[in-house]
This record gives structure tokens, sequence and C-alpha cells, in this order.
């Protein structure tokens, strides 16, 4: 295969704002003149982090060549340093959060800010909270989040589940319609259980796949706050890091804070896994149990995630790619190099009946 260069362009750094995002993250965000690069006007970019900016030696008012990464999101390549005038400034790591004004700790090549009460780190982890693949409140986007957070209405994850029509309907964008629609979606996500709420908490090194794990071996989330640090560290894929810091949220005030409060709303933390995949896997019963599958094409009875959630609970590991270690790859339509790549390897192959047919209940 043969990939074609970036399409680059020149133009010059005015600014450098330093974003929050939900895990407390500070990440240099360049303002930059207009230009055009691979059939969009780009303004921003990333910098990555302050390591990189300093290895790069990048500096406000530099005149500075951006390409976009996979033609997707664009970056600073470098400085053109033939063009330098000797006014241009060395852009410094912030003392302080430039949200809140918390204290910021570096960590390797970033900085966080460790305020647990900063109001841009909540924003994000709101939205990411009632996004899709976590609680996925249908209608509650980005722009919605920052109304309801900049009009008071929700200061804690727990506070979602309170809201009512009448409040709703007076945010920018919403109406009488919209706000019944979405105080139907809230309640629905009440019972999405113990793995997503985990993986919406945003709590470190916890996202799908390590939420799952807690979701198979725990019934619900007392469960594991009873859990020792010991006991979390012998589950699947964990280790003494992940372990310590789920422990450490967990007992914190704010983790336990947390769980009350959402419990309180109504929000199932148990677990809909316990006590099924995770005796399929350890047993090793059934067609799937133990087997490392890889799906591709398309198929009629489940979307990729539905499918992948049904054979992750009954034992099996779900991977993107095909290789020799692959046990089985179920093919629906238009099935492509990952077929080609499975009969190559003489990796057994299921079609869509053939899934249906080993299924225990069905489609």
């Amino acid at each position: 295969a043969f990939k074609y260069p970036a399409e680059q362009a020149r133009t010059r750094l005015r600014h450098v704002e330093w974003q929050v995002g939900k895990n407390g993250t500070l990440t240099p965000r360049a303002t930059m003149d207009p230009v055009e690069v691979a059939g969009t006007t780009v303004r921003h970019a990333t910098l990555h982090n302050i390591e990189e900016i300093h290895r790069k030696d990048i500096r406000l008012g530099d005149a500075v060549i951006i390409e976009k990464a996979g033609e997707i999101i664009p970056q600073v390549i470098e400085p053109i340093l033939a063009e330098r005038t000797g006014q241009e400034r060395v852009i410094e790591a912030p003392t302080a959060c430039p949200a809140c004004g918390g204290p910021v700790e570096p960590v390797g090549p970033k900085i966080y800010c460790i305020n647990p009460e900063c109001p841009a780190q909540f924003r994000e982890r709101l939205a990411w909270f009632v996004g899709r693949g976590q609680m996925d409140v249908d209608g509650f986007g980005e722009k919605l989040v920052e109304a309801a957070v900049d009009a008071g209405l929700v200061t804690h994850f727990a506070d979602i589940f309170a809201l009512r029509a009448e409040q709703l309907r007076d945010l920018p964008r919403m109406g009488e319609k919209s706000a019944a629609n979405l105080v139907e979606a809230i309640d629905r996500s009440r019972d999405r259980g113990l793995e997503r709420v985990l993986v919406g908490l945003g709590i470190q090194q916890i996202g799908h796949a390590a939420a799952r794990t807690l979701a198979l071996h725990f019934p619900d989330a007392g469960a594991i706050r009873e859990a020792s640090i010991e006991q979390l560290e012998e589950l699947p894929d964990f280790g003494p890091i992940t372990a310590k810091l789920l422990h450490e949220y967990l007992h914190s005030p704010a983790g336990r804070e947390t769980f009350e409060r959402l419990e309180a709303a109504g929000v199932s933390l148990r677990s809909s896994l316990y006590g099924t995949a995770s005796a399929a896997g350890e047993d090793g019963e059934g067609p799937f149990a133990g087997r490392t599958i890889v799906l591709t094409g398309t198929l009629e009875s489940f979307t990729r995630p539905e499918l992948t959630e049904r054979l992750q609970g009954l034992g099996a590991k779900v991977t993107g790619s095909v290789s020799a270690r692959t046990d089985l790859v179920i093919a629906g339509e238009e099935a492509g190099s990952k077929l080609e790549k499975a009969r190559a390897l003489d990796i057994e192959v299921w079609d869509e009946s053939r899934l249906l047919e080993e299924l225990p209940e069905g489609p």
C-alpha cells in the first residue's frame, strides 16, 4: 500500500490555550492565523503536551508548519526557524489550572489539575457520563451539558436524575417536547447497570474492559468497595496501579458520596453479568468460552457492540484483528480483508446462521 504524504501548510502561532479534560489533563491548543489545509480552514491545532512543545522548540509568534494527522486532526509539525525575528516567546507550562485556579501537578509529560471540584473537569466528565457507551442518555449532548451546568441545574452526576421537564424547557434550544423526551431518556438510563456506571464515572484506569471485569466478578458496587487492594490485583488484567487507584477512589469522601447519591437517585448499581460470563469463561463451558473471536461484515440480528457484549458474556474474548491466535471469525454480509486473512490462516469461519444456531438463546 502507498500512502500519499499529508498536505502541509504554513501559518503563524498566535496563542496557546490550556484545555482541561475530564480527568484533569491540561492539553495545549494552538490558535493560529486561519489557513486552508486538506479542504478545510484550520485555526486551531493540538500541541500534545509541554514536553512535545519544548522538544520541537515551538514558541509564541513562530511561523509554523501544520498538517492533519490521519487527514483529520490538525497538529503543529515544526517551527520555521529561519523566519524567527527574536520576538518569539517561550511557551511555559501553567502553574495553576486555567479553569479553576487550583493546583496542578506534572505526571510524566502531562500536567494535571488536581482540584476534584474543578468546574471544567466536571463538564467534561458529565458529558462522558451521559454519552453513548456509558449511561447513553439520548439527547443530552455537549451543548446541553454546558447549559445545564451553567444554569446551576447539575453540580453532581446524581443531579441529572432529579431534572424535571419544566427546568429543562427554558434552556437554549429546548422546548416542551424536547424537555419531556430528555426526562424520559434520563429515566431509562437508571437501569444501565454497574458496568456502565463504572465506565461513566471516569475513574482513572477504569475503562470499558476494566469495568466489565469488575462487573463479572462482583455482584454490585458495595461488593467492590468491600474488596481489598490485594483482591482487586488478582482480577484479570488488573495490576497494583489500577487496583490502588480504584480502591482509593471508592474509599475517598467523593467516591463514597457519588455512589450513595446515585443509589439514592434510583440508579442501578447491580451487575447483570455477575455469575454468568465469569462462570462461562472460567469453567470453559459452551462453544464461545475461552475463544478469541473476530467479527467482520454486517449482521442482520445484531449491531457490532451488541454481539460483542453478548459473546463476552459467554466467555469469549472479542478482538479487532485476525491473527494466528484467533480461534473463530464470524462473518456477515460484505465481509472484507479479515475474512480473506482468516481463510489464508485456515481459521474457522461462521456465517450468521451458524452463529444463531450456537447461541444459547438465539438472537
